[in-house]
């Protein structure tokens, strides 16, 4: 940045700021079935006035209670600038007790204030009798359990 004044022009070096935080994951899912997610995330976090970055990896384990089955999705998710919109794709396990699924589930959605709400359709091929959210809505709440900073000139 420079900066000019009555002495000449200066220049003055601005500091890059990161955060590194990671915790608990607690929410419910929303689809054809109602279930509970409990997870882990970590997130990178650009601190700056214009158009922060965040990049976060979280992983999850969720029951459906309706439909007696579990899974786990694990993946990224970013928000760019200040929208507080969230774009994401996980990979998703998930079983019935009978039979296993994999598949992907690309998502969207907003955090705000420790919430992240998200819709996430899970493409699993094979699929048709299985009893599982396939289109759903999850709103999850983070606990941060530690953070660090670092600071480069």
């Amino acid at each position: 940045m420079l900066i000019a004044g009555s002495l000449g022009a200066h220049a003055i070096d601005v500091p890059k700021v990161t955060t590194k935080k990671s915790g608990l994951l607690v929410g419910i899912q929303k689809g054809l079935f109602t279930g509970i997610e409990i997870g882990f995330e970590r997130q990178w976090k650009q601190i700056k006035l214009v158009k922060p970055k965040t990049l976060a990896f979280s992983g999850t384990g969720e029951y459906l209670l309706g439909s007696n089955s579990v899974g786990f999705k694990a993946g990224p998710w970013v928000k760019m600038g200040r929208t507080d919109f969230t774009y994401g794709a996980y990979g998703v396990a998930a079983s019935d007790f009978k039979t296993t699924k994999v598949g992907i589930a690309p998502a969207i959605g907003i955090k705000l204030l420790g919430f992240h709400g998200q819709v996430s359709y899970n493409f699993m091929p094979n699929s048709k009798d299985f009893e599982y959210n396939k289109l759903n809505l999850s709103l999850r709440y983070y606990i941060s359990k530690s953070r660090k900073f670092k600071v480069k000139k």
